[in-house]
């Protein structure tokens, strides 16, 4: 089975990656610091973003060869041998709460859109573009449903302006047209849609959000300094910023004008423009190259798909029964227990485990080689580790030797 399939190991996988995203963003923070132009900072935290998606894909998933196992043993269970125990929390149940609040957000976006859909077939056309250089590339509504200028779509992009920023000074109303209209121009609205599935999917990891945040401020910053560089007036900008933030209610799916907890970098962002030098261009790219395949690597080594891998846990080498090596035979192998689940569901079939008998008969580094599912491959696993054994020998000596066990649960019985 392939890890990404198997709950056992997909678990520990989250959590490695988990770990990786930390390391990556924070990575990413430092390197962020380096780069002073925006379109610059904001290729990088959108690469870091794509890397974090595709660690997986990069760190290969490793599983062990199916060696032909030493000894086949088995046992066998019914609902009749099971205890009937209380709840307990399976490792399983947090890939399902992922899974679930992942649905849940995705439906949430999904409301969002139709609800702007709705602001839009209520709103009032604009017939003439607000904008005296603005051309048709986009469709501008006046809503009262809106309380800040939002700009979504890609083939027909669409502009809502509330109303009463039509009754604002034309000075400031061009600003803010202007703003969006450069939202169009960038196309912003396909980047949205792809990270808004992203902080769906992905809803559970700070760092991700973290990432996600830095982009879209920093989406915001080169729009802003765009808008600086076509209207010529700074000052008129910084005005425009504080005069709809008050107001700003902005949505999560959409490019919107002002988010509060972002306007102050934005304000000392424009107020800070510092020149970009060829030097510091260079330097912007050197540290990005240099910072990030470090922690690339660094997160791999540190943090590897350990579940995947299925690394040996016992020490020197694990033998096969043959040339002098003798098979270890169980003296104590207690029944596994039928789990509550698989009893209501009246499900049966058997469990393959592998495992590895050291020196002193004890069983370590217990796998499944084929799962059954509904909590039989934990009880298989739980009665696999009580299990003792005569160890196997090599010329006289106790030595490790690799077993197979078949747990068998038969629910007719």
């Amino acid at each position: 089975m392939h890890p990404i399939l198997n709950p056992s190991l997909l678990l520990p996988a989250v959590l490695a990656w988990s770990a990786q995203a930390c390391v990556l963003a924070a990575a990413g923070a430092l390197t962020a610091l380096t780069i002073a132009n925006p379109k610059i900072r904001l290729a990088m935290w959108q690469g870091l973003l794509l890397i974090l998606l595709l660690l997986p894909a990069i760190e290969p998933w490793k599983t062990p060869p199916r060696l032909p196992a030493a000894v086949t043993l088995s046992a066998v269970a019914s609902p009749a041998s099971a205890n009937q125990a209380s709840f307990h929390w399976r490792a399983e149940y947090w890939l399902w709460i992922i899974v679930l609040g992942a649905a849940l957000r995705l439906c949430l976006v999904i409301a969002g859109f139709l609800r702007l859909r709705c602001y839009r077939q209520q709103a009032q056309p604009l017939p003439e573009p607000p904008l005296r250089f603005a051309s048709d590339i986009a469709h501008w509504y006046a809503s009262n449903a809106v309380s800040g200028p939002v700009t979504y779509g890609w083939r027909r992009p669409v502009i809502l302006l509330p109303s009463k920023t039509l009754e604002l000074p034309a000075e400031l109303r061009e600003v803010i047209e202007c703003h969006e209209l450069i939202h169009v121009h960038r196309r912003d609205w396909l980047w949205v849609l792809a990270e808004t599935a992203v902080r769906s999917l992905l809803w559970f990891h700070p760092a991700v959000w973290f990432v996600l945040n830095r982009i879209l401020l920093t989406r915001e910053q080169a729009v802003d300094r765009e808008v600086v560089q076509v209207l010529q007036n700074r000052d008129r900008y910084l005005e425009a910023l504080v005069a709809v933030a008050g107001h700003q209610l902005p949505s999560s799916f959409a490019p919107a004008f002002v988010r509060k907890r972002q306007l102050a970098e934005r304000v000392r962002a424009l107020i800070e423009e510092v020149p970009m030098s060829r030097a510091r261009i260079a330097a912007g790219f050197l540290a990005a190259g240099s910072i990030l395949p470090l922690a690339v690597v660094g997160a791999m080594w540190f943090f590897p798909f350990v579940g995947a891998a299925q690394t040996t846990q016992t020490g020197g080498t694990v033998y096969r029964p043959g040339d002098g090596v003798t098979n270890p035979v169980p003296i104590s192998r207690p029944k596994p227990q039928y789990s509550e689940q698989a009893t209501k569901a009246h499900w049966g079939g058997t469990v393959v485990l592998s495992i590895v008998v050291d020196e002193k008969g004890v069983p370590r580094n217990v796998k499944v080689v084929k799962p059954l599912g509904l909590g039989l491959d934990e009880k298989a696993i739980e009665a696999a580790q009580q299990w003792r054994f005569r160890p196997g020998m090599k010329n006289g000596v106790p030595v490790p030797v690799r077993a197979q066990i078949e747990m068998i649960f038969r629910p007719d019985e």
